[in-house]
């Protein structure tokens, strides 16, 4: 009786570890995913400006040449 009882026991305790374990592996990788896309956002950004700069500086060429935009 007690040996049934301590290899429930047991069995809910890995039950249970395993679960944590999974949930923790999720959080992580959550984490990976949220850096990186912070970090594709953030280039994504530079790319934006970096455009915004060249069509600003084009516009100002075309106006000195006389060029209406």
């Amino acid at each position: 009786h007690w040996a049934r009882t301590m290899f429930r026991e047991k069995a809910a305790m890995d039950y249970n570890s395993g679960m944590y374990n999974a949930y923790q592996r999720g959080r992580e990788e959550a984490r990976l995913m949220l850096e990186e896309n912070a970090r594709v956002i953030e280039e994504r950004d530079r790319v934006i400006e970096e455009n915004a700069r060249v069509i600003e500086e084009l516009n100002r060429k075309l106006r000195e040449a006389g060029k209406d935009t």
